[in-house]
């Protein structure tokens, strides 16, 4: 599984029905409400009176954050909480029975117009309500990583090369040890030699085709016929040499493609070892 970059970066809260009905009983001493926020109230039954005016999420003024207060705050988060019979009577008193739709999502813009809200609602009509109480019971969706399930055919092409190659290790690590092993022919200086004079004899053997094709062309062909201007004895001689150069280069290559071929169902019929399985070496007299 691969995890890709967050798309949307906000953290959002699923608002309880205690806040929402809050907002219901005290909507007449609201003038102007966040669009998000009325989305949601709408969504759940709640009417929005027409005369409120809709807010956007760049319209709501940011309080600054006082780093000295939240670093008083971090040094306070080990001490013990202390269940209070206010916040018992308040979550006994509170149970949902109808349920919020799971869609509907607050972010920060509302929650600052929230504490905005409650602080005139605590101004005008003496309300003992603050927003820490109402978002206690809240969920907090924090912003993950999509996930991308890998390709299964990928995903099997990988774990057969790291089985290939977790073999080839294995008998690196034991042909000192396994007498069968110890000679690889792909790690001999005769194999190597071997290896290289084919290859210098192919390119020779091509080089020398090459040159004697011209030779016929731009020599032979003078003694045969005989008269032949040295501009046209050219044109047969290269001629020449570029149909031979040709079909060497057509052999070659097929040469080539046969000893890969060769090579590869070689390898194809080898199981590698896998992890955590032992290799059973033969058992000498």
């Amino acid at each position: 599984m691969t995890k890709i970059s967050i798309a949307d970066t906000r953290v959002r809260m699923r608002p309880t029905l205690r806040l929402l009905q809050l907002i219901e009983e005290h909507k007449d001493t609201i003038t102007e409400i966040p669009e998000n926020l009325a989305k949601v109230l709408k969504t759940n039954g709640f009417h929005i009176e027409n005369s409120i005016e809709l807010l956007g999420s760049d319209s709501i003024n940011r309080e600054h954050i006082d780093l000295k207060l939240l670093r008083r705050v971090e040094e306070l988060l080990d001490v013990p909480k202390t269940n209070s019979p206010k916040a018992n009577h308040d979550s006994e008193g509170t149970k949902e029975t109808k349920p919020i739709a799971t869609e509907n999502f607050l972010y920060l813009s509302d929650l600052r117009w929230l504490k905005w809200w409650l602080t005139q609602l605590r101004e005008k009509k003496g309300l003992d309500i603050f927003l820490h109480d109402l978002i206690d019971t809240c969920h907090l969706h924090l912003p993950m990583n999509e996930v991308i399930e890998r390709n299964p055919e990928l995903e099997a092409r990988c774990q057969r090369l790291r089985e290939q190659q977790q073999n080839k290790e294995y008998l690196d690590m034991t042909k000192n040890v396994d007498s069968t092993l110890k000679y690889v022919p792909e790690d001999t200086l005769a194999y190597q030699v071997k290896a290289m004079n084919s290859q210098m004899i192919a390119v020779l053997q091509f080089i020398f085709s090459v040159a004697a094709g011209f030779v016929f062309g731009f020599l032979g062909l003078e003694l045969i016929f005989g008269g032949i201007e040295f501009g046209l004895r050219l044109v047969l001689g290269i001629f020449c040499a570029l149909v031979i150069g040709v079909a060497e280069m057509y052999f070659l290559l097929k040469k080539l493609n046969e000893e890969e071929k060769a090579i590869s169902s070689l390898k194809k019929s080898t199981e590698p070892v896998k992890k955590n399985e032992k290799m059973l070496k033969p058992h000498s007299e």
